[in-house]
């Protein structure tokens, strides 16, 4: 839909509402009055949608190989008349759309009126309680100026809110299905994500928290970005589930975060298993080179809240997340040889080569040879096998059964050893 159509439809649920409520009705009749407008709009789109997917999958069946895709023009002609654009729009009196069903995106964002950005904004209270976006949700640099709420509301495919400023109070205790930003979000005021799902990844880079912050139970299934985020009161992940290693790298905290309960689980890739970084190439994952960082800064978090048990297991994390990045348990061969392994390069005779470089081509040329560094030839090895000896006797610092263990087993040899 074209915005003008997204505001006429949004302006006969208003007029029904106001119908509602001058026949006596309260404020959930009137609320009823302009849903069943909306639905009236919504629902064949859905059905259509659905009646859609029952073909493929009946193609599907059929077919010999491949999955065949929803065909690209009618999907495209769909979101055409699916989506909706609340582009610059002021709502000047109370946003009601709880339960409100987006069949396709939704955006309110900016709009370029009289050469200048013009911001969607909410004056007065906006409900998106138990609303559901079956799209792409768009909110960047919305204002909210009054109590927000989206409890209950499902987020189906990707949730943006960069730069978003909200100046009163919000709840966001949802389920994002798809990838969810925040970037540079400024909450003035309390902000609740109690018992929120993030399925995928989700983004809080450079977000300014300026009132009490609630993430308790909430899971995060993806990857998460808190770096750079500036919390001035309460920040508490109580009882939050990270399915890999969270980045909070130069997170500020004015207050001690409340870590209590908090878990990470890292993936497999970034757990440093010992044995599976002995014989590591020198080729790091993406998921692998942020561990320990990420873990340091962890750290840092978990010093600022006394919390002595997360301490020592993120402490524990960054040595394991070395492995196969910075600490390796073989020398390294190439530098042994002196070679380098680089993308091009170029010999003395302006010949371009790929792959290793050989130190000896470039001996008749010390200018050459300097422009050549090298790692040193065991990166981090006493610090890979020390800290696997330190992860077994004691589980780094951590058990106090393993090193008793060790120490009768020592007692036992030597008593064995007397008696000989």
């Amino acid at each position: 839909m074209t915005r003008d159509e997204t505001l006429e439809l949004w302006e006969r649920c208003e007029t029904a509402r106001k119908a509602a409520r001058d026949a006596g009705g309260n404020r959930d009749c009137a609320h009823l009055a302009a849903k069943i407008v909306w639905d009236a709009w919504a629902q064949p789109l859905k059905l259509e949608y659905l009646s859609m997917l029952t073909e493929v999958k009946q193609v599907q069946r059929g077919a010999q190989s491949g999955i065949p895709d929803l065909p690209t023009d009618q999907v495209r002609q769909w979101k055409q008349r699916a989506g909706l654009q609340f582009n610059g729009f002021q709502f000047a009196m109370d946003a009601d759309f709880r339960k409100f069903d987006f069949p396709s995106d939704v955006a309110f964002d900016e709009l370029p009126v009289a050469g200048k950005w013009q911001s969607s904004t909410f004056e007065s209270h906006a409900d998106f309680r138990g609303a559901i976006f079956g799209g792409e949700a768009r909110f960047v640099r919305t204002n909210f100026g009054e109590m927000t709420r989206f409890d209950g509301a499902k987020f189906n495919k990707g949730a943006i809110f960069d730069e978003t400023n909200f100046s009163a109070p919000v709840i966001f205790s949802s389920s994002f299905l798809g990838n969810t930003r925040f970037d540079s979000v400024e909450f003035k005021s309390r902000v609740a994500f109690n018992g929120s799902i993030f399925e995928a990844d989700a983004w809080f880079k450079g977000a300014t928290f300026l009132g009490d912050t609630i993430f308790k139970g909430a899971e995060f299934r993806g990857s998460t970005d808190f770096s750079g985020i500036h919390a001035e009161r309460t920040f508490s992940l109580r009882g939050v589930i990270f399915d890999q290693v969270p980045d909070f790298t130069q997170a500020h905290f004015a207050e001690a975060p409340d870590l209590d309960a908090t878990k990470v689980h890292p993936l497999r890739e970034e757990s440093g298993d010992f044995w599976r970084s002995f014989g590591a190439a020198r080729e790091v994952s993406p998921a692998q080179s942020h561990v320990a960082s990420r873990f340091r800064a962890l750290k840092r978090i978990a010093i600022q809240a006394h919390d002595s048990d997360l301490e020592q297991a993120f402490s524990a994390g960054e040595l394991r997340g070395r492995r196969g990045v910075q600490d390796f348990g073989l020398p390294s061969l190439d530098n042994i040889l002196r070679r380098k392994q680089v993308d091009e390069w170029q010999d003395d005779n302006g010949i371009s080569h790929r792959g290793f470089i050989d130190v000896a081509s470039f001996l008749p040329s010390p200018s050459s040879a300097q422009r050549m560094k090298y790692g040193p030839v065991w990166p981090g090895g006493l610090r890979f096998w020390m800290g696997g000896v330190y992860g077994i006797v004691s589980n780094f610092g951590r058990s106090i059964a393993l090193p008793v263990f060790c120490r009768l087993l020592k007692f036992a040899a030597a008593d064995k050893s007397q008696r000989i």
